[in-house]
């Protein structure tokens, strides 16, 4: 398979809406009543679901991109406070660092200078390949999960299938 085919494959996949729901299709006309409140049965809520998929692809990005990289810690680094909450513009900034984030991995993966299956750093046993498919495997699930969550919280439009 072709380096160009590999690269056009994973910002599809970055981008969504193929094989699994996208952000913004998850997202749409979320009621902002609901940012907060816990999940049924759950420890946390809509808000706290899309921040760790934000500080996680953030994280991931870090790894990729940054030569000081400081491991986070497991799970608390990887999760908001579960007693904090949001506001309307804290929900959008959240979603818009996704998109930003996003679309950096996706100005990474288009240079002509990166090779994908290349490893990370000299020693490495990642590779831009395998950090992007983490992202999307990681953010997929958690889509799924929140398109879940709207169907148990009532919070998608009567016409929604």
């Amino acid at each position: 398979m072709s380096s160009t085919l590999i690269k056009k494959q994973l910002v599809a996949a970055l981008q969504g809406g193929q094989a699994h729901l996208g952000l913004d299709d998850a997202v749409a006309n979320f009621p902002s009543k609901y940012f907060n409140q816990l999940i049924p049965g759950g420890t946390y809520t809509p808000w706290h679901l899309l921040e760790h998929i934000r500080i996680t692809q953030r994280d991931i990005l870090d790894y990729i991109t940054s030569d000081h990289y400081h491991e986070l810690s497991w799970p608390h680094d990887y999760w908001p406070d579960l007693k904090s909450q949001t506001q309307p513009r804290h929900w959008q900034h959240t979603i818009d660092q996704i998109h930003a984030d996003t679309q950096t991995l996706i100005d990474l993966i288009n240079s002509p200078d990166t090779n994908v299956t290349s490893p990370l750093s000299p020693g490495s046993p990642h590779n831009l390949l395998r950090e992007v498919l983490l992202i999307v495997a990681h953010t997929g699930y958690h889509l799924g999960e929140f398109a879940i969550l709207r169907q148990v919280m009532h919070t998608w439009s009567p016409n929604h299938l």
